[in-house]
């Protein structure tokens, strides 16, 4: 997922160390998110990272100065970029990347509501592994 002028300073809480828990479709906004924040704070934690209503939800750590300053700058660029990946992700297929919609889906297992971004190939319903097309990613179009 990242460059190799990047990987050396990977941290467990830092974004490619959880991408793996959302969809593998976000991947190339998640990239570019770990990117732009490793561009202004290196050492950049996240506190939180999560879905919600379909979409991704990123929260990071504050950051401080030396003398103790709250980090204004930081506060500013890290949240207009975790805002346009979360955006993002509002109209991105979490299963293949392609252009999607909010899809309401019952959970596999108990009760409840799930609500995932899918575009039409990924939101025909559950896949069986025969009906996806490796080459993209998500289910081949239905025959006939």
């Amino acid at each position: 997922m990242t460059s190799d002028s990047i990987a050396d300073t990977i941290r467990d809480g830092q974004i490619p160390a959880r991408a793996d828990s959302v969809g593998p479709g976000w991947g190339a906004l998640l990239d570019e998110l770990h990117r732009r924040l490793h561009a202004i704070a290196p050492t950049y934690q996240l506190d939180g990272f999560d879905t919600q209503f379909g979409g991704l939800r990123v929260f990071v750590a504050d950051r401080f100065d030396a003398d103790g300053e709250f980090d204004g700058y930081w506060a500013d660029a890290a949240a207009e970029a975790i805002a346009a990946a979360e955006a993002a992700s509002r109209r991105t297929c979490a299963s293949c990347g392609e252009p999607g919609r909010l899809r309401f889906r019952g959970r596999d297992r108990g009760p409840g509501l799930l609500l995932v971004v899918l575009c039409d190939a990924c939101g025909l319903g559950p896949l069986r592994h025969e009906e996806v097309d490796p080459a993209r990613g998500h289910r081949s179009p239905l025959p006939g």
